[in-house]
């Protein structure tokens, strides 16, 4: 026997999960994890993705499982799906990949830790040379 559309509940879908996951994880943390001020949480940044930069010298894959250790366990910034999500659509797109740090910097802490995290992951390898 088929169900028919009105048997069918409306939240099976799991479209409103999705839609309120997406609006949560919209809003910037600012701090808000671990309790930190914004500056903090801006260092914090500019020290992971520095470091994270002289991983990347074997590409992407080199550094993958240190983000992960650094962003979903020690920070909790991110999730393992969704760490695991930025990664692929950094594969899609043109360009580095791991330019996913700056959506990661910006999901922390704004526009700013979009910022910080972008320099910091840029410009410590390049000095070195």
């Amino acid at each position: 026997m088929s169900e028919t559309a009105a048997e069918i509940p409306a939240d099976d879908s799991g479209a409103e999960r999705l839609a309120q996951d997406s609006s949560a994880s919209a809003k910037p943390l600012l701090g808000t994890a671990e309790g930190l001020p914004v500056a903090d949480v801006l260092l914090d940044l500019a020290k992971i993705f520095g470091y994270i930069s002289l991983l990347t010298i074997g590409g992407g894959v080199a550094a993958f499982p240190e983000l992960k250790t650094l962003t979903v366990e020690s920070h909790h910034w991110l999730t393992a799906h969704r760490l695991i999500h930025l990664y692929s659509v950094g594969n899609l797109a043109p360009g580095p990949n791991m330019l996913m740090v700056v959506a990661i910097g910006q999901m922390v802490a704004g526009f700013p830790g979009a910022l910080v995290s972008g320099l910091a992951f840029s410009f410590p390898l390049p000095s070195l040379l």
